[in-house]
């Protein structure tokens, strides 16, 4: 008898409120959260700010604030929020403008400039030069003692059409200076580059809030969509590609998931998810594409 396939689970939760959607998505997958918690000795929780001042292109601090009461409740180590922003911010501005200084006295939580940090040199691939390309990559990410938690949002990307939990992770562990060099060489060298990542670099957890989305022209630029839906999964390509379906894209036109997808490192087949909460074809809102995928995509780096 052939054994029964362990199907990964996500959860999708829709709701009226931002806060109350991320954390019941989480609750949904409790049990899976707790089995690859055990051992772990911090909780990471990388949030996504691409810009410092814009509300809709960074994770709202309602979000976090989920992510956190859930922890709380079962985690009593060190928990770091913890992101490196684009260069030429300031990562205090965004803590600031977004209320995270907030968040740290609520939940004794300590918030983290990755620039400051400690870090490891792992390597991308320069297609112009035809040589490994170093770049250095924060400590606190690539430590499997720590639990990492990627905490997106449902947005749309220039080059990559969608940026989600692993993006936000494999991009945002880069430090400030040598993030450019994830976007060198164009769309094929990105999504090469993202692939090289994910070799080292992938979450443990994936909470992804689309009470409100940005569709267009994101990761940074873009347009306000209501989708009232929030996704969490222990499989980080899981969530990726139901996050996908529900903005209304083709999967097989994420040239870095599908990647990721025949590597082996996460499920990507429909079929072999299980959806937990709402059914997929309630939630699919369908965003705006970028109005064009930019062969350079070098304006952002989210």
């Amino acid at each position: 008898m052939t054994p029964k396939m362990i199907k990964s689970k996500v959860s999708l939760i829709k709701g009226a409120n931002r806060y109350d959607i991320n954390y019941s998505a989480l609750r949904a997958i409790e049990k899976n959260i707790a089995d690859n918690l055990k051992g772990k000795k911090k909780i990471i929780i990388k949030p996504n700010f691409v810009k410092t001042d814009f509300q809709l292109a960074a994770t709202h601090a309602d979000h976090i604030r989920a992510i956190l009461s859930f922890f709380r409740e079962k985690f009593y180590g060190k928990i770091i929020i913890c992101e490196s922003v684009p260069p030429k911010m300031n990562i205090e501005d965004a803590f600031k403008n977004y209320g995270y200084f907030d968040l740290m006295k609520e939940y004794d939580v300590e918030l983290m400039d990755l620039n400051d940090s400690e870090y490891d040199v792992l390597y991308l691939a320069d297609l112009k030069l035809e040589k490994p390309r170093p770049v250095k990559v924060a400590r606190i990410i690539l430590d499997p003692a720590n639990y990492i938690v990627s905490a997106a949002r449902l947005k749309t990307h220039e080059g990559a059409l969608v940026t989600l939990s692993f993006k936000n992770i494999a991009v945002g562990a880069i430090l400030q200076d040598d993030k450019e060099f994830i976007h060198m060489d164009g769309n094929a060298g990105m999504n090469l580059n993202l692939f090289l990542l994910a070799q080292r670099l992938r979450p443990d957890l994936a909470s992804i809030d689309g009470y409100d989305g940005m569709q267009g022209n994101g990761p940074c630029d873009g347009e306000p969509i209501d989708s009232r839906v929030a996704l969490a999964s222990t499989d980080f390509l899981a969530a990726d590609r139901v996050a996908t379906e529900v903005m209304g894209f083709d999967f097989n036109d994420v040239v870095y998931l599908n990647y990721i997808s025949k590597a082996g490192w996460g499920q990507s087949d429909l079929k072999n998810i299980e959806i937990l909460g709402e059914k997929l074809s309630e939630c699919i809102v369908r965003f705006d594409p970028p109005p064009f995928l930019d062969n350079s995509c070098n304006s952002c780096t989210g």
